[in-house]
């Protein structure tokens, strides 16, 4: 195939589904996002979209050892098949009440499916690029460590134990230094025996799901000794419940569910 961009028609004059061809001229011209705006003028036609255009410039572009381009055509591919999908649920309105009413219900469900649609996107590109996910998994462990670490260094971290918190030492530290759990917790401290606090630990502990490290278990962030420690309390529930989805999309990307999806 042989491109000429200038010779391409407008989105009504142009389909695409169908077309097979064995190879590209020159892979690099026109430029990839030229060739994307080929595809999507020329996979729809009336109301349906053909994925076929998609599927075969990522084959051709993976036989030639364009894989990165292959990746983002194929992003591209479900991006737009997403986005039609949202356009064909929309109901123009007529005055009538019940239609009103179905394209009331249509625009939620549509909303729902953007936000789905998002998460797709941001965290693992629909399953094209699952790693993804193990790097925002890492970002929001640093923001936990980080947060774990200030509340500590603030003084607003206590062991997370009824029994400790009611206890004689606990008691007479709290009330009489800056930071008791640095203090009850060092080396000669009366809680020398309990888990040794890691900020780092307790981030990864917080945010992903599959390892329990005891940090979480051990320590809890306490909300009337400072502003570092409301922050952390405030916090830990979406940073566990992004966790917990986030790990949850990167494994189904992983083991390729989403893309069969």
């Amino acid at each position: 195939m042989v491109d000429d961009p200038e010779s391409w028609p407008p989105k009504d004059r142009l389909i695409l589904d169908g077309f097979i061809y064995l190879g590209v001229e020159n892979a690099a011209f026109p430029r990839l996002k030229d060739r994307l705006d080929w595809l999507a003028k020329g996979s729809t036609w009336g109301h349906e979209f053909y994925p076929q255009p998609y599927t075969q410039l990522a084959k051709v572009y993976r036989e030639i050892g364009h894989k990165e381009d292959a990746r983002i055509v194929l992003f591209d591919l479900e991006r737009q098949r997403r986005r039609h999908g949202r356009e064909q649920r929309r109901v123009e309105p007529n005055g009538d009440v019940s239609v009103a009413f179905l394209g009331l219900l249509r625009d939620i469900t549509n909303l729902w499916l953007h936000s789905v649609d998002f998460l797709l996107r941001f965290v693992v590109g629909y399953g094209i690029r699952p790693f993804r996910s193990l790097w925002i998994l890492a970002a929001m462990t640093l923001l936990a460590t980080w947060l774990a670490h200030m509340a500590w260094d603030e003084g607003s971290m206590a062991p997370n134990s009824a029994v400790m918190l009611t206890s004689n030492d606990w008691v007479a530290l709290k009330n009489t230094v800056a930071n008791p759990a640095d203090t009850w917790s060092a080396r000669n401290g009366d809680g020398r025996d309990w888990a040794t606090f890691n900020p780092l630990a307790y981030g990864a502990d917080l945010v992903i799901p599959i390892i329990d490290l005891g940090q979480t278990d051990a320590w809890a962030p306490s909300t009337n000794r400072g502003i570092w420690g409301q922050r952390l309390w405030r916090y830990e529930f979406f940073l566990s419940i992004a966790g917990w989805i986030v790990t949850a999309l990167g494994a189904a990307a992983i083991t390729g569910i989403i893309r069969r999806a």
